[in-house]
């Protein structure tokens, strides 16, 4: 959506924000990349996202980038280390995985 005080311009008032909705409703694929995966997930809306029956493709970037975070995790969970993120409103431990 265009929202010029952040410097966020589209073609007109809300006009994207409409053609997305109807690209959607007619099914068409979501196609996520790495900005997509994390906002959604700091929005707490994947739940949101798995409820759209559309298919969704993960660009190859993100898949190896979402591959590097949990490698990361593992090697870290191994040398005793941890990382911290903000999960539900606060910062906290990440889990392991």
């Amino acid at each position: 959506m265009a929202n010029p005080t952040l410097g966020v311009l589209t073609r007109g008032p809300n006009e994207e924000l409409l053609i997305a909705g109807r690209l959607i409703k007619a099914g068409r694929p979501l196609v996520l990349d790495i900005l997509a995966i994390t906002t959604l997930s700091s929005l707490g809306a994947l739940d949101d996202l798995n409820k759209l029956l559309n298919p969704k493709i993960v660009t190859r970037f993100s898949r190896g980038e979402l591959y590097d975070q949990i490698k990361e995790q593992e090697r870290s969970s191994q040398s005793g280390t941890f990382s911290f993120g903000y999960e539900d409103g606060r910062y906290a431990a990440l889990p392991e995985y």
